[in-house]
């Protein structure tokens, strides 16, 4: 199942399950690098976001959505493929 709901409009709970969601369809395809991607504006990122900025994780290590240490009430973190 595909998952577009965006992830600001979702409660803590649902964003964690939409990042596994997220994670097995990369995996699914053979995809082995992401990266974890914040909104990139100013209050809508919390620290834990702005610390994973530009690294990739191999699929199987990639931390679940929200990032402990999240303080945010709405995480809008995405999780996107990447080359290395």
């Amino acid at each position: 199942m595909r998952t577009n709901k965006i992830p600001g409009s979702m409660t803590r709970r649902q964003v964690k399950s939409w990042s596994r969601q997220r994670i097995n369809e990369i995996r699914s395809v053979g995809i082995q690098y992401v990266r974890i991607v914040g909104a990139g504006n100013t209050g809508d990122e919390c620290e834990a976001c702005i610390a994973v900025r530009n690294q990739s994780y191999d699929i199987a290590l990639v931390p679940e959505l929200p990032l402990p240490g999240c303080d945010l009430k709405w995480c809008k973190c995405v999780i996107v493929a990447s080359e290395s």
